[in-house]
C-alpha cells in the first residue's frame, strides 16, 4: 500500500471511530475499556497516527455493528471472550 493510500485509510478509519463514538456518546476511555485497548490507542487511531492491530479492528467492528443494530446486550468480559472465540474459531 502506498504511503498516501495508508494515510487516506487511517484518516477514513479515524473519522469512522470518532463519528461512532460521538454518535453514541462514548468517551475515549469507555470505548477503550470495551474494546480492550488503552485510551492512548483510541487517541492515536482517531488522530490517524496508527493503524490498529487486526484483532482490535475486529473487536471494534463487532461492537459497532451490534450497537448500531440497537441490539440489547451487556458489554462484559463474556462478550469479549465470545468475540475472541469466534475470531479464533
Amino acid at each position: 500500500m502506498a504511503l498516501s493510500e495508508l494515510k487516506k485509510s487511517r484518516i477514513k478509519r479515524a473519522d469512522e471511530w470518532k463519528q461512532f463514538r460521538r454518535q453514541f456518546l462514548f468517551t475515549q476511555r469507555r470505548l477503550a475499556d470495551i474494546v480492550g485497548i488503552s485510551r492512548r490507542t483510541i487517541q492515536q487511531v482517531e488522530g490517524a497516527k496508527i493503524t490498529p492491530h487486526p484483532d482490535t479492528l475486529l473487536l471494534f467492528e463487532a461492537f459497532k455493528m451490534k450497537h448500531e443494530a440497537n441490539a440489547e446486550y451487556e458489554v462484559t468480559e463474556t462478550w469479549r471472550e465470545e468475540l475472541k472465540e469466534k475470531r479464533n474459531g
